[in-house]
């Protein structure tokens, strides 16, 4: 938190894209979208806000997730040998490998012939 609001990284990240955050950047940015927490006094949250949180961290899962797997790859951890500048596009074949060896929609259909 001390670091992002130091580079004011929500900041250039909302000049472009929508930020999603977890509970930890509650106040980041007025633009920063996040969760909901339970007001001191307050058993639970009520039903409306427990949707929103269900809602965004089924948003976020998708990030988390290719997060998560990016650290299983190897080449990234010790191995990477290019320059820093192809690093994106790396991660970014990384990630698409990643999601076609889930093959979220079932059994996908590549036609390798071509």
């Amino acid at each position: 938190m001390t670091a992002a609001r130091r580079f004011k990284i929500a900041d250039k990240v909302v000049a472009f894209l929508g930020l999603l955050a977890d509970l930890g950047y509650i106040g980041l940015h007025p633009k920063v979208i996040t969760g909901y927490k339970r007001r001191r006094g307050e058993k639970a949250l009520p039903e409306g806000r427990k949707n929103a949180n269900r809602v965004l961290a089924g948003l976020r899962a998708v990030g988390e997730r290719a997060n998560a797997q990016l650290k299983s790859w190897r080449v990234l951890a010790c191995d990477f040998r290019g320059r820093p500048g192809q690093l994106t596009t790396v991660v970014k074949a990384v990630q698409a490998l990643q999601y076609l060896i889930r093959d979220p929609f079932g059994a996908a259909v590549f036609d390798t012939a071509s």
